[in-house]
């Protein structure tokens, strides 16, 4: 098998499409650079950046407090870091704040689809009770307002009747 040199080491670890085995592998390669180039891949594995996190280089834990795929209890230790360089606590933040952000939006479009689920449900629920009244509204005889409320009740859920 072909050594690789740190050149062709970082242009592997580099590329989101390489497997996550080879990305594990140079996650424990002897050179820091190499290191700092998988923990910003955003195709690095959980467990990997989790390791990368506790790495005793600093630069290695800013680049894994960087990365979008960097698990929340993951950032959330890197945001306590005890280095010097603040950095690390900062991008663990910014990439919390980020994360949460995009959770409650996905919470908020969740819920948001449930409700326009509800009004759609309500709009053909309408629909088919103004269809049942259109005899009702069109026959001249029956055109007076007490006879609509009257039929408009009899259609209405129990709930909705005051």
């Amino acid at each position: 098998m072909k050594i690789l040199s740190v050149k062709e080491k970082i242009a592997i670890a580099e590329d989101i499409d390489t497997p996550f085995n080879t990305l594990t592998k140079l996650a424990s390669d002897s050179n820091w650079t190499v290191r700092c180039r998988v923990a910003n891949n955003p195709s690095t594995p959980f467990n990997t950046l989790t390791k990368l996190a506790s790495d005793i280089k600093w630069p290695v834990r800013r680049y894994t407090a960087n990365n979008p795929s960097t698990p929340i209890n993951t950032l959330t230790e890197l945001a306590g870091d005890n280095d010097n360089d603040s950095d690390i606590r900062e991008a663990a933040i910014r990439c919390l704040v980020t994360k949460i952000k995009k959770e409650n939006m996905k919470e908020l479009n969740v819920k948001i689809m449930d409700i326009l689920d509800e009004l759609k449900t309500s709009m053909v629920s309408s629909i088919k009770n103004i269809e049942k009244l259109e005899p009702l509204i069109f026959a001249k005889e029956s055109i007076n307002a007490v006879n609509i409320i009257n039929e408009l009740e009899k259609l209405m859920p129990e709930k909705d009747k005051t």
